[in-house]
């Protein structure tokens, strides 16, 4: 059960919500090898969980390649997938074209490196920033989770939507860029509002 099926068909059985990823590699391939592989690989996943591209190796430093492959991975599928990053990285590279793409942001910054026990978010430090996008679809804030039935460190997350959001990933993001869209408008009003005051 230690393959990366195993742990995915264990978290299924036990109707865990689950998602699988590609750590991006940019500079050793293209976006779209790279989206290619990850298509290949994931094939009896896709319409099961959530897709997300890893951006946080040394070679993550330009956007558009990410773009490229959220684009490759979206044409191919119908779902967007999220991206995941660090808040920093969040806020340090320009994410103008991803954002306005309409992919969601996951995104990860921790308080500490101490283990935190069933969930318990009392320790978990303040919210990411998310940079530039609106809001985050997920905030990953430890990597030292701890659950009863589980020996080792697990990476932890909490989800901003329902269930049926995760289950149809499509329909939900395609709705979150609905209310998006109208909380920026009534931004936008608010802001003229403001400035006529």
């Amino acid at each position: 059960m230690d393959t990366c099926d195993g742990f995915y068909q264990q978290a299924k059985s036990l109707g865990i919500q689950r998602g699988v990823y590609h750590f991006a590699r940019p500079e050793y391939n293209s976006a779209e090898a790279e989206a290619e592989y990850f298509l290949k690989h994931t094939e009896g996943y896709r319409n099961d969980c959530i897709m997300a591209l890893d951006w946080e190796s040394p070679g993550c430093t330009d956007p558009n390649w990410a773009l490229t492959w959220l684009n490759y991975v979206y044409n191919q599928t119908g779902v967007r997938p999220l991206i995941y990053m660090n808040d920093s990285t969040a806020r340090g590279q320009d994410w103008t074209n991803v954002i306005a793409a309409d992919y969601g942001l996951w995104v990860a910054k921790y308080r500490d490196y101490e283990p935190d026990y069933s969930f318990d978010m009392s320790n978990a430090g303040s919210d990411p920033t998310g940079g530039s996008w609106p809001f985050y679809a997920m905030w990953q804030w430890t990597s030292i989770g701890r659950l009863d039935g589980y020996s080792g460190n697990l990476d932890c997350n909490i989800f901003y939507g329902k269930v049926l959001g995760i289950n149809n990933l499509k329909d939900f993001l395609e709705a979150i860029t609905f209310v998006v869209a109208i909380v920026l408008g009534i931004q936008e009003i608010l802001r003229t509002f403001r400035k006529g005051k």
